[in-house]
């Protein structure tokens, strides 16, 4: 059997262990006329020289999680495109600790940057297969990445 993993509310402060939200609600446009308005600088990335940009799919499946990566060199951006929810599981960085594990749902309308050494995994959509943004390090990919098995499955419930 699986063990739950309660999923909450996307906040500043409940998130704040894992990175920041990318999101304008409570802020103040940088500039704007009657066409647009403009949030500069919502998050930034420190000491990368080239930053990709990429897109991945997010496919529907079950909310369970077994295992998690991981980028010890970067920041990684995660922005679902087109409006859609989706649900991801993080633990701080540092020591793997399966007990501080915490799931959010990341409103449509929000973004994230996580901090260097966070682990976390491929978001699971909550309407159908949802494509994301994805930022960080050029070739993280290929140089940075380290899964790592959990001791259980985690069932995410909303």
């Amino acid at each position: 059997m699986a063990k739950k993993l309660q999923v909450i509310e996307l906040t500043e402060e409940s998130f704040k262990e894992f990175g920041q939200v990318i999101t304008t609600e409570g802020k103040t446009p940088d500039a704007g006329d009657e066409n647009f308005d403009w949030f500069e600088k919502l998050s930034a990335f420190q000491g990368i020289d080239t930053v990709s940009v990429n897109i991945l799919t997010c496919k529907q499946r079950p909310f369970h999680l077994d295992r998690l990566e991981v980028h010890k060199e970067t920041n990684e951006a995660v922005i679902a495109l087109g409006g859609g929810d989706v649900i991801a599981a993080f633990a701080p960085a540092g020591e793997l600790d399966e007990s501080k594990i915490k799931a959010f749902r990341i409103p449509g309308n929000k973004g994230i940057v996580l901090n260097v050494g966070v682990r976390h995994f491929i978001p699971y959509p909550l309407n159908g297969d949802t494509y994301c943004v994805i930022i960080f390090k050029h070739a993280t990919g290929a140089n940075d990445l380290v899964f790592e098995h959990l001791s259980d499955v985690y069932e995410m419930v909303i």
